[in-house]
């Protein structure tokens, strides 16, 4: 049976190294989600690998991200990469210290130059559209991600105390475990309510009690706003929030802790890419 900290993976009366290392991540307090990523990362490539992940290479570990696929069939994206790369480090930085291995292989690797990019909000006539075409449930997801900027890992985590009531706030535990708290959106206080919330636990569960796990949200996002010919990402949501809050409030210290931000440099890119301040620059340039 697995313990209550392990939303995600069960880890007792495990031995291997991916579950030893999964196991020294709950005892950090790593987020489940993040466990999770890296556990399938370990996985997919020892299945790969066939022998000791232990004793992998640079080379391996290039020709296995060679290997993988986008959602378009072709190769990876950069950032995907990244991310695949970071994973790895963190096991085999695990792994040396615990004397598992003498050698990081990741660190000889050229990890990919990551471009800047701007966010890129769902319009609001989508967002009106998958709303009112979406059940209680989606409702609730899609408002938290538009009007309240949580991530899908966050919605998936919610709990019934997140919601404080007599202060109309949502707490939202976000990367690292840091924890903001987001002023509630009539419209998005009124959609969890009316999802059903449960005295206490897990706001989001399946029928059968299991809880919601950030993929499976994203993937279910991502179906009700392709099924509605939106070609949009559950991600694009929160790029709406964070847009529309800087054009609300001119205070980019206020949307970078709004959305969590580690980085104010992060929440900059929500400044560069409002329409409304890009116009009004541009329309105010003196005629020659």
């Amino acid at each position: 049976m697995c313990p209550p900290a392990a939303d995600y993976l069960c880890v007792a009366g495990s031995h291997n190294l991916r579950d030893e290392f999964a196991l020294a991540q709950q005892r950090r307090g790593v987020l489940p989600s993040s466990i999770s990523k890296r556990d399938s990362c370990l996985r997919l490539f020892a299945d790969w690998l066939e022998p000791d992940i232990t004793d992998a290479t640079s080379d391996q570990i290039d020709r296995f991200l060679d290997s993988r696929t986008g959602r378009n069939g072709g190769p990876i994206s950069d950032r995907t990469r990244y991310a695949w790369i970071s994973h790895l480090h963190a096991f085999y930085t695990w792994a040396i210290r615990h004397g598992h291995t003498d050698a990081d292989p990741t660190l000889t690797i050229d990890r990919p130059r990551l471009r800047q990019t701007v966010p890129r909000p769902i319009s609001e006539h989508d967002l009106t559209h998958a709303i009112r075409n979406a059940d209680r449930t989606m409702k609730a997801w899609l408002t938290l991600m538009a009007f309240a900027g949580l991530r899908c890992a966050e919605v998936a985590g919610l709990v019934r105390d997140d919601l404080i009531d007599h202060e109309s706030l949502i707490r939202v535990v976000g990367k690292g475990r840091k924890e903001r708290l987001v002023p509630l959106h009539p419209c998005v206080e009124s959609a969890v309510r009316s999802a059903g919330l449960p005295r206490q636990g897990r706001i989001f569960t399946h029928d059968d009690g299991t809880p919601w796990t950030p993929s499976q949200v994203s993937r279910a996002v991502r179906s009700h706003l392709d099924n509605l010919g939106i070609d949009a990402s559950a991600h694009q949501l929160r790029h709406r929030f964070g847009t529309r809050a800087y054009e609300a409030s001119k205070d980019i210290r206020v949307v970078s802790e709004l959305m969590g931000h580690s980085s104010i440099t992060t929440t900059q890119g929500y400044v560069a890419w409002s329409q409304t301040e890009a116009r009004s620059a541009v329309a105010g340039l003196p005629l020659a």
